[in-house]
């Protein structure tokens, strides 16, 4: 299954003039998954994929709610599972699903921010990818900004995380935003 992120980048390439076998030879897939994926972005049918996981603790789900109803921290019952269970789970793991099981237990205050008046932006490794200029696969990053307000995205990847090529993904960011 391609990720969401995917879309965003053959969008991004074919919105720089590639065509779709550079895309393809860039990205190192196929040229009916571009021409796929070329046709859904201009569809509007660009979905985020929903992914389901089990956490090992849910055999454990009934015990734990025993263990909070009287009075046990996260630290404790991770500590019990360990003990009477044997278990090799992380203590954030166990935190995290007792966070879960408990519900809010705070005030959630969203961070607004007004149009234009915010993005964020980080780069992600993603592994080697083919660099038909070079004949081979190179280092890869995914440039990512995301505006704060619509938590609308641009993806580009890139070689390099120099100064240049990160001013450079800005402007790339600005221009495909519109601003």
């Amino acid at each position: 299954m391609l990720g969401v992120e995917m879309y965003y980048t053959v969008k991004t390439l074919l919105s720089q003039g590639k065509n779709i076998s550079q895309i393809a030879r860039e990205l190192g897939i196929d040229r009916k998954t571009v021409r796929k994926i070329r046709d859904k972005v201009k569809d509007g049918k660009v979905e985020t994929p929903k992914f389901s996981r089990v956490s090992v603790l849910e055999a454990y789900k009934e015990e734990i709610i025993e263990y909070l109803s009287e009075g046990l921290t996260a630290v404790l019952i991770h500590q019990k599972l360990i003990s009477d269970h044997g278990l090799s789970v992380s203590y954030s793991c166990v935190k995290k699903y007792v966070r879960k099981l408990k519900g809010p237990d705070g005030i959630y205050v969203p961070l607004i921010s007004p149009p234009g008046e915010e993005a964020q932006v980080d780069f992600g490794y993603i592994g080697y990818l083919y660099d038909s200029e070079k004949g081979k696969k190179v280092k890869s990053w995914i440039f990512c900004m995301v505006l704060s307000h619509s938590r609308y995205k641009y993806y580009e990847i890139v070689r390099s995380q120099d100064v240049e090529t990160f001013l450079r993904c800005h402007i790339n960011a600005f221009e495909y935003f519109g601003g």
